[in-house]
């Protein structure tokens, strides 16, 4: 599906709040070479670079746009993989913030319809907020 609107990357704050999270296999990882066999010290250093790479690779295949009808998400990577949401077909909508996304002005979106739920993640406030106006419009609309 071609899109004539302007498709949005996510913002750099994204990428650093993904590469802050912990990663349970590195801690394990780290735990058991630096407690069992700690000549293989360099293992823990490689799956870290691992783990930053494909955080970094998931932040790059996302793009959204949204206009007054639909919002479109969109995975670049090969295949290209668009879906398309119609704000009248979503069940229920809604924004979180953890506390680096508040301090960072960044949010996630959490849009859930008949078949699954689909998150955004780590949008600009901005853009949350006004997904958020145009989902409670068109839900005001129906009524």
């Amino acid at each position: 599906m071609k899109t004539t609107e302007q498709l949005y990357r996510l913002p750099l704050k994204a990428l650093f709040i993904q590469w802050i999270q912990p990663s349970y296999v590195l801690v394990f990882t780290i735990f058991f070479i630096f407690y069992f066999i700690p000549e293989w010290w360099m293992i823990p250093i490689i799956i870290l670079f691992l783990i930053l790479f494909i955080r970094y690779l998931s932040f790059k295949k996302i793009a959204y746009t949204f206009t007054s009808t639909d919002i479109i998400y969109q995975t670049t990577l090969i295949p290209k993989h668009t879906v398309t949401l119609s704000f009248t077909q979503i069940d229920e909508l809604y924004m979180t913030q953890t506390f680096f996304q508040k301090k960072l002005r960044v949010a996630s979106i959490h849009i859930k319809d008949k078949n699954d739920l689909v998150v955004l993640p780590h949008l600009p406030l901005e853009h949350a907020r006004k997904i958020l106006q145009l989902y409670d419009e068109k839900r005001e609309a129906q009524e």
